[in-house]
Formats: C-alpha cells, structure tokens, sequence
C-alpha cells in the first residue's frame, strides 16, 4: 500500500502516490500483453554500426528528443546522481544505464522502458539503431551481474490461446518480481486475472540499481524462452500459468561487447581445488599455484 513506501519529500510522495495508484489499473511495469508481441521471429540485432563503447551522455543524446516523454537528460542526471557508487565491477554509466531503464514520471505513460521495447519488438531494426549506444552500455551492466535462478512473478493480459505453443520467446526485456504479493490484482476486459509464475535461469538482478529497491526486481533479456508446464486456476477469476525458462533456439543478439579484464583480490586458498572453481568459467585462464596470488581473468 501507498503508506507502506518510505517518502522522504514531498514530491516523492507524490510521485510513489501516483504511481500506485496507476498500477491499480493497468499497469506497464510488470506486465507482458500479448497483442504487443510480435507474431513472427525477428531478425537478430546488429551492433556493427556501433563500435567502442561511448558515454552515457553520448548514448543519450543519441536517442530521438521527439520521444513523446519527460526531459531524458532530467532522467539521466537523476540516475547518475543515484549511482555514484556501485558494485559488480559495474561502470557508473553501466549502473545508470540500468537505474534510467526502471525510471517512470508522471507526465505520461511513455516510460523510457516502455519506448526501448516497443522498439525492441518491431520489425523494422532500423528504428533501433538511434538507440544501440544506450542499449550496448545497458546489456554489458547486465552481463556484468550474476544470473539468477529463482521463481518469478508477472501480469499476463491476453487469452491463454497464446501459450498454446510449445515455446514462447521473448522479443523485448520483462520485468519480473520475486513477491507475489507485491502484483497488484487487475482483472482484463475478460474478467480474468493472468499470472506468470516463471521459473528463471539468467534472471538479472537489478533491485541495487532499481528506482524501486523494494519491489524485488528481477529483469529477462530478449531472446529468453519459456516452455509451458501447467495452468492452474484460483478463485475469483484467477488463473496461474505456469513456465520454465529453456535454452533459447534464438540468438537475437550477440554480446555486443569484448569481455573486460577484472582483478581477483589478494586471498588465501589452502588447496588447488579452494581456487580451481574461480577459473571454471574461463578454461582459457591457467590456474595459479596455491597460496597468495593476484591475477586478471575475464567476465564470462
């Protein structure tokens, strides 16, 4: 509920208010809705046109300023100035690309996210390139935090009839929650309420670099596939479709960028099999001898 959120001015109390009360109704946040699926797969994205890594000024400027939305370089200034410090040996541009993509205003409903994936969904690739820079600098943020494999929760407005087929491929990112309880009820023009219960492997968690740290956020990439295992139904209307997250037939995009180098801290391993599982996931890295040591090895 609205009290239950930690003002501290009164603008944010506004603004929290407001957006609760949005989220009453329809909301976009944590909802996928069929009809803005594309029903054909689309063709990968290419980051060809973009080459070494710019700015997060640089990405935004970039983008379109016809974006029916508040001020982009207001939002942006907000996301820098709350990402002064971050974690996951994460840039801070890295950790403000993640911070301006959860950002919602009041002016409209055209929220940053909500233009990227729509974006993100369209046939024609072309409308993407303006925004490649930001997206680049945003899926190496990404890339940087651990997968996370946990059950997840969305909205689904739509008929069942869409998870009829064996796999269902997501063409654009989807914000998840942890909380079940924390997903508003909204009944659909059908009179039915449709949750996800997702069980994710590459979920990234995004809740330290989140407007919103309590709502428990966990966010799919494009391209993640889920399998249908059950639906199961509630009272009142409430229907639960259950998924399992697979390994995806589709490579909609490769990492757009080169694995950077990460210092491991100076630490005490007593034995070659203490130390041997930091290098598992870049066999391309010889293993040290035991004992003190400081070495580079790469993301993976």
């Amino acid at each position: 509920t609205p009290e239950n959120f930690p003002f501290h001015t009164a603008s944010d109390t506004f603004q929290r208010a407001y957006i609760f009360m949005s989220r009453a109704g329809v909301s976009n946040r944590f909802v996928i809705v069929a009809k803005e699926e594309p029903t054909e797969s689309l063709s990968p994205i290419e980051f060809d046109e973009v080459s070494d890594l710019v700015s997060i000024d640089e990405a935004v400027n970039l983008i379109p300023r016809d974006v029916p939305t508040r001020n982009i370089n207001s939002m942006l200034y907000e996301a820098k100035h709350k990402m002064g410090q971050t974690s996951h040996d994460l840039t801070s541009d890295e950790s403000a690309a993640i911070h301006l993509y959860t950002m919602e205003w009041l002016e409209d409903n055209n929220y940053f996210y909500k233009l990227l994936n729509e974006k993100l969904r369209s046939k024609q690739r072309k409308d993407l390139k303006p925004w490649l820079s930001y997206l680049k600098i945003f899926l190496t943020g990404l890339h940087k935090l651990p997968s996370i494999q946990k059950n997840v929760w969305c909205r689904f407005h739509g008929n069942l009839d869409y998870f009829n087929k064996k796999n269902v491929t997501l063409w654009s990112f989807i914000l998840c929650t942890t909380a079940r309880e924390s997903i508003e009820p909204c009944l659909d023009e059908s009179d039915k309420c449709i949750l996800l219960s997702i069980e994710c492997i590459s979920g990234k968690d995004i809740k330290s670099y989140s407007k919103y740290v309590d709502e428990n956020e966990i966010l799919l990439v494009p391209g993640t596939c889920l399998t249908l295992r059950a639906v199961s139904g509630e009272a009142d209307g409430l229907y639960i479709i259950h998924l399992q997250e697979t390994n995806s037939p589709h490579q909609l995009f490769k990492l757009p960028f080169n694995l950077s180098p990460t210092t491991i801290d100076m630490r005490v391993y007593n034995t070659r099999e203490d130390f041997k599982s930091i290098f598992s996931k870049s066999p391309n890295v010889p293993v040290p001898s035991p004992g003190k040591f400081s070495c580079s090895t790469y993301i993976n």
